[in-house]
């Protein structure tokens, strides 16, 4: 038994680490929860990771240049923009970043953002 489980004590008398898809289901079926459940830390380290983006995402959105006042001179906007028009490539993002910063990232944005890290840092992890 885990002696860290406080699910476990008492349901079960033994566990044994799943490793295929069939021990999956032994488990399953026997209810043994220690074994299909994730770790605080499989859950805590996106939820943390997707949360500073959520509340970072204006602040580093003003940091590379694109501001209320339109995009800073010599600033990472600026070289997007300049790359931009000559190439033509990017042309809609920075022309998007620049409307975010001018009116700000919604609510929605910015839980997109959120989400998008979250799912990048529990794949990161290998989960």
């Amino acid at each position: 038994m885990h002696e860290d489980c406080p699910v476990c004590p008492g349901i079960i008398s033994s566990h044994k680490p799943v490793t295929s898809q069939a021990s999956r289901k032994e488990v399953l079926d026997r209810k043994d929860v220690c074994s299909i459940m994730p770790s605080m830390k499989d859950v805590a380290i996106p939820t943390v990771v997707g949360l500073g983006a959520f509340l970072a995402a204006p602040y580093v959105l003003s940091a590379i240049g694109f501001t209320s006042a339109g995009i800073a001179a010599g600033s990472v906007g600026t070289k997007a923009m300049s790359f931009a028009w000559t190439t033509g490539w990017g042309v809609g993002a920075v022309s998007s970043l620049q409307s975010a910063g001018a009116a700000g990232i919604g609510l929605a944005s910015k839980a997109l953002i959120g989400g998008t890290a979250a799912v990048c840092a529990n794949k990161a992890r290998g989960n």
